[in-house]
């Protein structure tokens, strides 16, 4: 959405469980996976946490963020760490707007401005 500052913007179906837990927390992470990951990533959009432990079915780790409270995803290729700024509701869907507080990814997989 912006470069200064770095935002983005996600929408999320207001009954997901996800949702729950970025309004409890008020962050998230984009994480990144590679194609090492996609059976798990598959998983991952077909489950609901609300209803299991996925990262223990996924068999995935979590890692400690900079900026923010909640973790990141091991094994990803990067990472954003988010802030949310604003929350807006339409119809069935929040649209979050969030600061990047910190990218991070794998040495060599990004250039700057590219």
């Amino acid at each position: 959405m912006s470069d200064d500052p770095p935002l983005i913007a996600m929408s999320l179906w207001e009954k997901e469980y996800t949702h729950a837990l970025i309004d409890e927390t008020g962050e998230f992470t984009v994480n990144i996976p590679s194609s090492k990951l996609l059976k798990q990533v598959w998983l991952a959009g077909t489950r609901s946490g609300s209803k299991m432990d996925k990262a223990k079915l996924l068999k995935v780790s979590f890692t400690t963020s900079s900026t923010i409270k909640v973790p990141g995803i091991e094994k990803c290729i990067g990472t954003l760490e988010c802030r949310v700024k604003d929350r807006m509701k339409f119809g069935e869907q929040i649209l979050y707007v969030a600061e990047v507080k910190r990218a991070c990814a794998e040495e060599g997989l990004f250039k700057k401005g590219v």
